[in-house]
């Protein structure tokens, strides 16, 4: 959940270079197009009923993270890259994980987007067993708002009076999950998400409840797992979703997933 809501679907693939020494690693990457929390478009989202979409002055848009204007830019200069410093390190038990991500957003030029993270990872008796947890923050940072325009027409109706602070949209979330091989062919898993924020968002000019927002109200997810590999190269995977939000239209929703793998080329480990 929360690394959706924080990279998308395209999560951050965009090119770049990658510099790694002892554990530590630092990247830079054209952020344009797939990473929403910074230059990537997260595209428009709505709450409730579906309404006749309201004409905005040229260079306003409201396709932004919570709502806030976003404006297309280019790569004009290495302040408009996106940049990742991680360390990671093999403890006595357990691997160990800290990262951060910064760089502009699309909000204006001027403002940017930091996103922390915590990772931790434990596994056992030759793999049999593993637990994993993950906490993700950002901040998205945006300047003040204030628009008024008449479109041109008499009627006072069709004005535009928008006015918002600046504000630091924060969003975070983590994810647990612990999977265990019974046998060689059986596993079982089962995963906690959650993610939650700060700030309302804004639909039109005027703040809302974050909550009714599907891209920043408060969700958990529960998800047991259950797999099979019938061969070393192949696996079956059955995974049921429960998600819990206000804004889902019935404040839950189900999900089954069946997935199946075939792998090739070397011979995988085991």
């Amino acid at each position: 959940v929360v690394n959706s809501r924080l990279f998308g679907g395209e999560g951050t693939r965009g090119s770049g270079l990658r510099l790694g020494w002892h554990g530590f690693s630092l990247t830079a990457q054209n952020s344009d197009d797939q990473a929403l929390s910074f230059r990537g478009e997260p595209g428009g989202h709505a709450h409730g009923e579906e309404e006749e979409k309201e004409e905005f002055p040229a260079g306003f848009g409201e396709e932004g993270i919570g709502g806030r204007s976003f404006h297309d830019s280019e790569v004009g200069s290495m302040d408009d890259l996106m940049y990742t410093l991680r360390w990671g390190s093999q403890l006595p038990v357990g691997k160990l994980g800290i990262s951060t991500m910064w760089g502009r957003n699309g909000h204006a030029s001027d403002t940017a987007t930091w996103i922390y993270g915590l990772d931790y990872r434990v596994a056992a008796d030759n793999g049999r067993w593993s637990w994993q947890t993950e906490i993700m923050k950002r901040e998205y940072h945006t300047n003040a708002v204030a628009l008024f325009d008449d479109l041109g027409t008499p009627d006072p109706s069709d004005d535009i009076n928008i006015d918002l602070p600046a504000e630091t949209l924060e969003d975070w979330g983590i994810y647990t999950q612990f999977l265990y091989n019974m046998t060689d062919a059986w596993g079982l898993g089962v995963r906690y998400d959650y993610a939650s924020g700060t700030v309302d968002s804004a639909e039109g000019g005027q703040l809302f409840d974050r909550n009714l927002d599907p891209a920043r109200g408060d969700r958990s997810r529960i998800s047991p797992l259950l797999t099979y590999r019938p061969t070393q190269r192949t696996r079956l995977r059955l995974q049921y979703n429960l998600d819990d939000a206000d804004f889902l239209p019935d404040g839950r929703a189900h999900g089954i997933w069946l997935g199946f793998e075939v792998t090739f080329g070397d011979h995988p480990d085991h």
